[in-house]
């Protein structure tokens, strides 16, 4: 060890020799230039750049090497935040795992059991309720939100339910503040315009410029707890694909939980997302849609896209990541706090305004502005060419998959 530690040196010793030679022999040589007159403006602007080169060197490695480091930080930072097995990978060269378009992981997936999880829904002044496992088990490729309906149990004069009584009771009573769990194609454009606006009104914060449209907390969720302490009054929070933490037990004091997760048909939310892709890129956009499924039916695995085609971002499999780690919270924090805390109401996308204003009216909990709006709603109708073939090998896909889910 210490024969290599002094051969190290030696060669640090030899190279800086070579550099203050090469360093002096460019003096000399510009100061000769410069004496004589000869071609002065050329080769004097020869050695100024020989020197500037040779002097900035050192300072350009030294920049180089904070660039990597810091590179390497940001590199370990993201592992930390996706374990191996959820990583996309490098979206130009590698194609990722299966999860990065397959559905979202549910109380299945992570091998929990659900027990006695209510999830409410509002319809035409009423509130109708369904253990989550039966609304599991019917929501699938057809299902419809009046199918859903029809099984569920509903509050209304002539009818009475107790979930749904003790649901509206507690929204009364409590502090409630509303998270949308944002879903792609059922009005997330305007959920997320409103929740920006109202950061802004109630608790002073910027507005995003125009190239970047993510309320405060939608992609992180220790901001989204930081935001709880920060602005105690607001009540409205927009979300993209955030699974519940511990950091919300933090505010159980001041704040009761009402989670609001969109219902759209799933083959007309499929439908809608492929026009968006063919909207914005055309048919390019369309035919790597189409290898993008090659990859996924036959090897399993898929290209790395932000797309909103991914059964992932359907609202049943956010609802399945939420309750799964609403299973987890309770395991950590017990079940009677978390339940106390914790509510549940899937919406019919198009009923959005109507759904905050009945509670609003009925259980005192504050209105949104801007949910009336209907933001990015006029667009062409034109789609890929290939439409019809593109759908029939989506669903062959993820269809099946999507019934099992819970």
């Amino acid at each position: 060890m210490k024969r290599s530690h002094a051969g190290a040196r030696f060669l640090l010793v030899v190279a800086a020799m070579a550099t203050t030679i090469c360093l002096r022999r460019v003096l000399v040589f510009q100061s000769n230039v410069t004496s004589t007159g000869t071609n002065n403006g050329t080769a004097g602007a020869v050695g100024r750049f020989i020197l500037e080169q040779i002097a900035g060197r050192s300072t350009h490695k030294s920049e180089i090497d904070q660039q990597r480091r810091a590179h390497a930080r940001r590199a370990a930072k993201k592992v930390a935040r996706h374990p191996p097995n959820m990583r996309s990978g490098n979206r130009r060269n590698t194609v990722p795992r299966p999860m990065d378009i397959l559905p979202g992981k549910g109380l299945r997936d992570i091998g929990l059991q659900p027990s006695n999880i209510t999830i409410h829904f509002y319809a035409k002044g009423a509130v109708y309720s369904i253990d989550y496992m039966d609304l599991a088990s019917m929501w699938g490729r057809y299902t419809t939100y009046d199918d859903i309906l029809s099984r569920a149990t509903s509050n209304d004069a002539s009818q009475p339910s107790s979930s749904s009584e003790a649901f509206q009771q507690k929204l009364q009573q409590s502090n409630i503040t509303i998270i949308f769990h944002n879903s792609p194609k059922t009005a997330s454009s305007t959920l997320r315009k409103a929740c920006i606006e109202t950061q802004h009104d109630t608790c002073n914060l910027q507005r995003k410029g125009e190239t970047n449209k993510w309320p405060e907390g939608y992609r992180n969720p220790k901001r989204l707890a930081q935001l709880f302490g920060q602005c105690p009054h607001t009540f409205h929070y927009c979300v993209k694909e955030l699974p519940l933490t511990k950091n919300y037990a933090q505010h159980y004091d001041t704040r009761t939980f009402l989670h609001m997760v969109p219902f759209r048909n799933y083959d007309a939310w499929s439908r809608s997302a492929l026009h968006q892709i063919s909207y914005r890129d055309g048919e390019e956009g369309c035919q790597r849609v189409d290898r993008a499924l090659d990859a996924c039916c036959t090897n399993n695995t898929c290209m790395s896209r932000s797309w909103e085609l991914k059964p992932q971002r359907y609202g049943k499999s956010i609802l399945a990541q939420v309750i799964g780690s609403f299973e987890l919270l309770r395991e950590m924090l017990g079940r009677e706090t978390v339940d106390e805390h914790h509510h549940f109401l899937v919406h019919n996308y198009v009923d959005l305004h109507k759904s905050l204003r009945w509670l609003h009216k009925s259980c005192g909990v504050p209105l949104l502005p801007g949910t009336d709006e209907n933001v990015n709603s006029v667009r062409p109708k034109d789609s890929c060419a290939q439409e019809e073939r593109l759908m029939e090998k989506f669903h062959n896909c993820f269809s099946d998959q999507l019934a099992k889910m819970y």
